[in-house]
């Protein structure tokens, strides 16, 4: 038995009234590593569709497919780069940059709460680094 690599559909809706109407677009969905995917070919054309479909498993297949979401940053590299912004333009605000990310990411216990990030950084921030 072979395993199911992907579907092409198309999206119903459903009015209040109860009726049920077929939305034009077809849309895809196909499998990586046991997580569903599906995607909206933006197109009335089933051949778009299964184009897509093939692609999209091509780029699997190779390891080429990264994901529809956009990639996930987290604050402490925002931070950092803001940091880093501060130094290189020479700000003058940058001590008081350093002591309001302290305060504001510093437990009583002196632990950060900056989710998983690199260890803390804070104490470089002098302005002349």
């Amino acid at each position: 038995m072979r395993a199911k690599l992907g579907s092409i559909y198309r999206r119903t809706k459903k009015h209040p009234d109860g009726t049920v109407t077929t939305l034009p677009v077809w849309w895809i969905k196909y499998y990586r590593n046991g997580q569903a995917f599906r995607e909206s070919s933006h197109s009335e054309d089933h051949s778009e569709a299964e184009r897509l479909l093939k692609r999209r498993q091509g780029e699997i297949v190779t390891g080429k497919f990264t994901g529809l979401g956009v990639e996930r940053i987290r604050v402490s590299e925002l931070l950092d780069d803001v940091v880093q912004d501060y130094q290189l333009n020479r700000r003058k605000s940058l001590a008081q940059l350093a002591s309001r990310l302290k305060k504001t990411f510093a437990l009583p216990s002196g632990r950060s709460k900056r989710p998983n990030s690199r260890p803390a950084t804070f104490g470089d921030m002098s302005p002349n680094a």
